[in-house]
């Protein structure tokens, strides 16, 4: 047996996927949006991270930090639910499926020198239970919380699962990360927002970089495939990124 045949057969031609190469991406309502950069980001609803790759306009892009900065993400898998159909025959039962439930979405943000990812999801939780006096008695300095519609606070989330290209063509014409690497596959959380951001711990020990987790509801999710090497560069999965933002 030959071990190069072997390897072939077992990581494919390119070898395993790499663990670090991904990017996420936040496709914000405008009014979501309008209000999360008010606490001076600029344009936190990125569209395809890495088409800003090389393009010195978008370095203060808050999307694309954003994306940079999610140290870790956990791709959400899920869980089938099932009951239980008695045969006529005794000790014959049959397991059927009935609903997919999807798990939460958890994703590690580093903490970068604006606290961007801190902003990012404060101004969102601000936006969802935003607090106005003129909804009490002034005199009673009361204050109640109007929730917005559920379209307004809810957005799709985009993970990429990118993998090198390495077609002579790619890597001979680059000009940036964009041209020498593939979206492989695309999970798209739709509808989804913060639930639970974990404390922020800070202390007097020796100075480290400072990680703090975010989960993510949603309602459910769409995996979009594409096969690597296959037709040309520019080649996406079926689901585009919804450019409402920054068109």
């Amino acid at each position: 047996m030959n071990i190069n045949k072997i390897r072939q057969t077992v990581m494919g031609e390119r070898g395993l996927a790499s663990s670090n190469k991904y990017q996420i991406s936040f496709n914000l309502e405008k009014e979501l949006s309008d209000s999360i950069q008010k606490r001076g980001l600029v344009n936190p609803s990125s569209t395809d991270p890495i088409r800003f790759e090389g393009n010195d306009n978008r370095v203060n892009n808050s999307g694309l930090i954003l994306s940079y900065l999610a140290d870790e993400v956990n791709i959400p898998g899920f869980s089938v639910a099932s009951g239980e159909h008695k045969g006529y025959r005794p000790g014959i039962n049959i397991r059927y499926a009935h609903t997919r439930n999807f798990n939460e979405c958890t994703i590690a943000f580093l903490l970068d020198m604006n606290h961007t990812p801190l902003k990012f999801l404060r101004g969102w939780s601000d936006y969802m239970f935003g607090f106005d006096k003129k909804y009490g008695k002034a005199e009673a300095d009361t204050k109640y919380s109007v929730m917005p519609f559920y379209d307004s606070y809810t957005c799709n989330i985009i993970i990429d699962k990118i993998e090198p290209d390495s077609r002579d063509n790619a890597r001979r014409f680059a000009n940036s990360s964009r041209d020498t690497h593939r979206t492989i596959s695309r999970t798209t959380l739709v509808n989804a927002y913060p639930y639970l951001i974990n404390d922020v711990t800070v202390n007097n020990g020796p100075n480290q970089p400072i990680r703090f987790q975010a989960t993510f509801y949603y309602e459910y999710s769409i995996l979009d495939t594409l096969t690597l090497g296959v037709g040309s560069s520019t080649d996406k999965p079926e689901t585009e990124y919804d450019d409402r933002i920054s068109s």
